[in-house]
């Protein structure tokens, strides 16, 4: 009798913010939209990504010959570890239309991932867990001395995925005849239900011929086999809402000489509060889709939003501005889930965007120039009169 136990780990990291304190990531990522033939590269540093996977494998085999038979048992329990943090996320992107706008800090588009409760740009880390049990028994049956049977059975058991930080948000159809009737989203808990009932026969042979004297053996055999989802397809829930909003907010173009700023349309154009740190910049209240007690946020200048559930991402289309009944209700708890029905529209808190005055924060903001602007005549140019 042989009993053989191993455990084994294997992984590798990868953390462009830690490595790179250097870089600028306080700084946003600025697209400036093509000049004629002419394609700008975007300003800012590139990225960062942040990358920490591991595998744990546990197993124990023990066997012990019987006559002419021998006979395994074993079991195996795989964890693996998977960092799930787009991290780059953290980090607003803002384009222009040329380099008169960029220069004026007068972008007409924003995105990026916020915190749906206070509006900062994060990444919603999630420590993504999965546990692989296996079990299984064979026999390899020695039944004359030219010709082998293996004989076996594996139970697998292929744990639900699910995150540390009980953020997995994923959108549930509802369970009657029309699925669209009970449309929610599940926050946390576990993404799916394992099946338990995954047992794989497995039986093959080794035949040798006695004619070709030992010098050719025939081999065949059959199995059913189990495997995971692939992490790459269970992992798409990393921007759903509600811990997670991926607004794109825009300014009608061309501008108008009333709203020159673009106010009201949601876009904050910021720097981090240091120029080192992607961690710093300042939330946007246009982001504010839920208080903390999980009910829609009271604005003072609602703005009605139509949800569009899609896996991985959630895009928003502006109407305008309407006071409605909300539709959300609290969350709803059964076990270690929560459940946040869904409605066609929500009232999101989406007070005008307002830049702050020169000198008050890291980045000055000046607005754009025109004519009538009470400058030095030097500095009167008007954006019409430049060729791009």
């Amino acid at each position: 009798m042989i009993n053989q136990a191993r455990a084994n780990a294997a992984g590798w990291r990868w953390n462009e913010v830690a490595t790179n304190p250097q870089e600028p990531f306080g700084l946003p990522q600025d697209n400036i939209d093509s000049i004629g033939g002419a394609n700008m590269q975007f300003f800012g540093a590139p990225g960062p990504s942040h990358f920490d996977q591991w595998t744990y494998t546990y197993s124990d085999t023990l066997t012990k010959t019987i006559g002419n038979q021998n006979i395994n048992i074993g079991g195996e329990l795989t964890r693996l570890y998977y960092l799930n943090d787009p991290i780059y996320a953290a980090r607003p992107q803002y384009y222009f239309h040329n380099m008169w706008t960029f220069l004026n800090d007068a972008p007409y588009k924003e995105t990026g991932e916020f915190s749906s409760v206070t509006g900062i740009p994060f990444s919603n880390r999630q420590d993504e867990r999965e546990n692989l049990w296996g079990f299984f028994v064979q026999d390899d049956w020695k039944v004359m001395p030219n010709l082998t049977i293996n004989a076996g059975l594996r139970w697998s058991y292929f744990g639900s995925y699910h995150s540390k930080e009980n953020n997995l948000d994923v959108l549930r159809f509802g369970t009657g005849t029309n699925p669209m009737d009970g449309l929610h989203m599940q926050i946390g808990g576990d993404l799916y239900n394992p099946p338990k009932t995954d047992f794989g026969p497995q039986i093959g042979f080794a035949w040798q011929p006695k004619m070709m004297e030992n010098k050719l053996v025939f081999r065949g055999g059959f199995g059913i086999n189990y495997n995971q989802n692939e992490i790459a397809i269970t992992a798409n829930g990393f921007g759903n809402p509600p811990n997670a909003v991926q607004p794109t907010f825009n300014c009608p173009s061309p501008y108008t000489a009333a709203n020159q700023d673009c106010a009201g349309t949601g876009i904050l154009y910021q720097t981090a509060s240091d120029i080192h740190s992607i961690f710093g910049y300042p939330p946007n209240p246009a982001a504010i889709s839920k208080s903390p007690d999980m009910t829609p946020s009271k604005a003072t200048t609602p703005i009605t939003k139509n949800i569009i559930p899609m896996t991985g991402t959630t895009r928003t289309e502006d109407t305008p501005p309407a006071i409605t009944p909300l539709p959300y209700r609290r969350s709803q708890t059964a076990g270690n889930r929560s459940y946040w029905p869904l409605a066609a529209s929500a009232q999101v808190s989406a007070p005008p965007a307002t830049r702050l005055a020169a000198g008050g924060a890291p980045h000055r903001r000046p607005r754009m120039l025109t004519g009538s602007d009470e400058h030095s005549p030097a500095e009167k140019i008007s954006p019409e009169s430049l060729v791009y």
